[in-house]
């Protein structure tokens, strides 16, 4: 029996002694003692609810699977600046700076200003790309990811970045040809492995995408997030009862 039950139980026994004792002359005092004992029991059964309450709560995050989000590339930092010439390079610092504070409007505000008055920097383009997404400005960051690509076809972070925001838009089979593609550039490119593995995950490829998160691991040398382990027991678990999955999707 649960302890829910026997408080209840405990509880339900309390009512029925006071309805066999109405017809009774009962004491100020007994009556008091009486109304202590149902404020005991009472909370007591309040305290076992909320218990088992926070029992399950734990037990459902023991058990609940681990969402998993696509990881843009951190903004590209140049070599610095060492004449008027370095002036993209310059401001483009002054953004990954503000960037990286968490200062992302500010950041937004010098990578447009740039982009102005250097209109063929695609990195540039990919940086605000970055900052607009980190506002959850995806519909300014998809048309600078473009032309970041527009300008620099062969561009790693840029492809990892717009697959990202594809993946966030639920295009995985769009995501998964920028992944494989930047890592055709740039094979041990660690982030476009975890991402292009999430996206396959997605689109039900469980054995190729259990292969890029094991990549994925063996290049980020043992720092891993946490629950990656119980990600990757989870997607064995999915491969032994779907089997691995198709190989090519039109998703």
């Amino acid at each position: 029996m649960s302890l829910i039950h026997e408080a209840l139980k405990k509880v339900e026994g309390v009512r029925h002694g006071a309805g066999a004792q109405e017809d009774r002359p009962v004491s100020a005092a007994l009556k008091g003692k009486r109304t202590d004992k149902r404020i005991v029991l009472t909370g007591a059964l309040i305290a076992v609810l909320f218990a088992a309450g926070v029992l399950s709560y734990i037990m459902y995050r023991r058990h609940a699977p681990i969402a998993v989000r696509p990881f843009p590339a951190a903004p590209v930092q140049r070599e610095s600046a060492q004449s008027s010439a370095d002036e993209p390079a310059l401001l483009n610092g002054k953004g990954v700076e503000l960037y990286r504070a968490g200062q992302y409007q500010d950041a937004i505000r010098e990578f447009k200003a740039a982009m102005e008055k250097y209109p063929k920097d695609a990195v540039l383009y990919n940086n605000h790309g970055l900052a607009s997404m980190a506002l959850g400005r995806n519909d300014e960051a998809e048309p600078s990811f473009k032309k970041a690509l527009e300008l620099a076809p062969a561009y790693p972070e840029a492809l990892n970045n717009y697959g990202a925001l594809k993946d966030l838009r639920a295009d995985h089979g769009g995501a998964v040809k920028l992944y494989e593609k930047a890592l055709s550039l740039r094979p041990d490119y660690m982030e476009a492995h975890l991402n292009l593995a999430i996206a396959l995950e997605k689109l039900n490829r469980y054995g190729q995408a259990l292969a890029h998160y094991q990549r994925y691991a063996a290049l980020n040398q043992g720092q891993l997030p946490q629950g990656f382990e119980k990600k990757l027991r989870q997607l064995r678990s999915k491969i032994a009862a779907h089997g691995k999955g198709p190989l090519t999707t039109d998703k």
